[in-house]
């Protein structure tokens, strides 16, 4: 879209996760005009709704934005807490406007740009951008309400991920975590840290699990295409 006005281009961003924030980083370095709207009382993303003890699956070194790496030494694999820190500190940074319980509510196409429907903590406004980065991520929705043939004659509880809010609920019970994605690991072994009486992990795919800590030597494998060797 050819941008027609004198001032500097205005850009909406939707969402204040990592990926919010590193598009309003990187936008406003290039000169653009941001704003970041977030619908939640806090930034962070899927990040502000994990659960307790979460971690990044990946290394530090290789998850922050380009141009402002770690202003503290997180650990080999940052908590969810360390990575909220590190979002805070990219905002204040960059100098980000984000505004808190925002909601973009309606996008309306313009000639010269999109007329944008923003519910606020007070009120209901329009504002006119040029662009608009939709940044609100995956995850950030609610999980669905998992619902089973005769649930309601059981007596435990079902929930996910998204549902716990202290590990404790785990001690003494009997624990059943369905799937083998990265929450699913970390609610099994979450569930045996707590001394659950019982955990069974349901799964219908297996994979190789690496421990988390391993110093011993991994000899290299060479692999060839000739059968005979």
């Amino acid at each position: 879209m050819e941008n027609k006005t004198s001032h500097a281009p205005r850009v909406a961003v939707i969402g204040s996760g990592i990926s919010g924030i590193a598009s309003a980083a990187m936008l406003k370095k290039n000169g653009f005009q941001v704003e970041i709207f977030e619908k939640s009382s806090k930034i962070g993303g899927v990040w502000a709704l994990a659960y307790p003890n979460v971690r990044l699956q990946n290394i530090f070194e290789q998850y922050h934005i380009s141009d402002f790496p770690w202003p503290f030494k997180p650990e080999y694999h940052p908590t969810g807490t360390q990575i909220m820190q590190y979002l805070q500190e990219a905002v204040n940074h960059f100098q980000l406007d984000v505004k808190l319980e925002h909601e973009v509510k309606s996008l309306k196409e313009q000639p010269e740009g999109w007329l944008v429907r923003i519910q606020g903590p007070d009120e209901y406004r329009e504002e006119p951008f040029d662009f608009v980065m939709v940044s609100n991520g995956h995850y950030s929705d609610g999980k669905n309400n998992l619902r089973f043939p005769d649930q309601e004659l059981y007596q435990g509880r079902v929930m996910t991920e998204r549902d716990l809010q202290s590990l404790e609920a785990f001690k003494g019970k009997r624990v059943a975590v369905v799937g083998f994605g990265k929450s699913a690991v970390d609610m099994a072994d979450f569930a045996v840290q707590q001394q659950a009486e019982q955990v069974f992990h349901v799964f219908r795919t297996p994979r190789w699990m690496f421990p988390g800590n391993c110093s011993a030597y991994i000899s290299p494998i060479i692999f060839s295409t000739d059968s005979g060797q």
